[in-house]
């Protein structure tokens, strides 16, 4: 146990500024609240995996030592070059968690040895699973409402419920069962507060489970020899922590509500007192599911009244508005959105211009 709690609280030491963004985020109804659980959900499935030793046990600490530089540096250098490049999906990916991952990684093959940790691939198959990317657009896929994405993460809390207790089957199905019944009771109670929604159910699934553990008294193996540890190795795994915390840029912040200026209900008219042209919305039928039930995704196309060749407009700008009554909506598109169509426009090879230049105004990242 100290081994775990090691490297949990030191990862979270070296990435608070990330954890704390998202747990910003999960407050507001953030649909990934299940990456709070994270961490319990790993320990539990690592401790319901059989631990018997398998014959003869070799350690090699030194070895394993160079496979953490080797793999370790070779994944934490690909993040640091890949994630700034791809920052309209990064917050979707929430990829400010990744160097995270891969922490817990390293460090386990530190402190529990590579042949333990690849034998607990279960461990790491669960938390490819969990990937933010695959949760969102299954929950969409579903509907993307408060409620498919708490019956979603009840599903989650439903697997780390057997695998915890996995070595005793009876006891493992008769506490998931329960579980279930629990965990969707609650999220038929709590569906109109998507933070609680998000967050009560799985805490309490998670907390039978462990209860039933107590009481049952473990699966009652043998743990696996483990490679010795020096109080220096946890010590300077606790020291990296520091220097990574004083090193990495923190996360973006999560969204703030918009109170001045106000926008007026009739803003569509006050633009069209002013000369600027602007059409009835598009809506998009992906919307909701993005949005969650009581938002939307519409489209705007302005112009700004002045005509060219073939009475063609020659300023034309859309405006995308999205909608959401639970601003964690907004935590896993930070700086982009995953369209599932493109602007309805048509660009000439020449454009035209009323005074024959052009001016660039700007870019988008993706």
């Amino acid at each position: 146990m100290v081994r775990y709690v090691s490297i949990v609280g030191a990862a979270m030491l070296a990435f608070a500024p990330a954890i704390s963004a998202n747990v910003t985020a999960l407050a507001e109804g953030s649909p990934t609240a299940y990456l709070l659980f994270i961490p319990v959900w790993g320990l539990m499935i690592a401790l319901g995996l059989d631990t018997t030793p398998r014959g003869r046990e070799i350690g090699d600490g030194e070895f394993d030592r160079i496979l953490v530089v080797v793999i370790g540096g070779g994944l934490g250098l690909t993040a640091a070059l890949v994630v700034p490049r791809i920052p309209a999906v990064a917050a979707f990916w929430h990829a400010d968690l990744l160097p995270l991952l891969i922490w817990v990684f390293a460090a386990s093959i530190v402190i529990f040895g590579i042949r333990r940790v690849v034998r607990d691939y279960l461990v790491w198959a669960f938390l490819l699973v969990c990937f933010p990317p695959n949760f969102l657009l299954l929950g969409q896929a579903f509907g993307g409402s408060t409620t498919a994405f708490a019956v979603l993460t009840v599903g989650l809390g439903l697997v780390v419920s057997y695998m915890s207790l996995r070595r005793r089957p009876r006891v493992a199905v008769a506490t998931t069962g329960a579980a279930a019944l629990v965990g969707l009771g609650l999220v038929w109670v709590l569906a109109g507060a998507p933070a609680l929604a998000f967050t009560v159910p799985a805490a309490a699934m998670t907390a039978i489970a462990i209860i039933v553990r107590v009481r049952s008294g473990g699966v009652g193996t043998t743990p696996a020899a483990l490679p010795k540890q020096s109080i220096v190795t946890l010590a300077s795994g606790w020291l990296v922590a520091l220097v990574i915390l004083g090193l990495t840029p923190h996360a973006p912040n999560s969204p703030e509500p918009v109170a001045s200026p106000p926008i007026g209900e009739d803003w569509l008219g006050q633009m069209r007192m002013l000369g600027i042209g602007i059409t009835e919305p598009q809506v998009f039928d992906w919307g909701p599911r993005v949005m969650g039930s009581g938002g939307d995704v519409r489209r705007y196309r302005i112009t700004a009244g002045v005509t060219g060749p073939q009475t063609r407009p020659l300023s034309t700008a859309y405006l995308d508005v999205y909608s959401t009554t639970d601003l964690g909506r907004f935590s896993s598109y930070r700086r982009g959105l995953w369209y599932e169509t493109v602007p309805p426009a048509t660009i000439d090879a020449t454009p035209a211009s009323a005074d024959g230049r052009h001016t660039r105004i700007g870019s988008i990242a993706n």
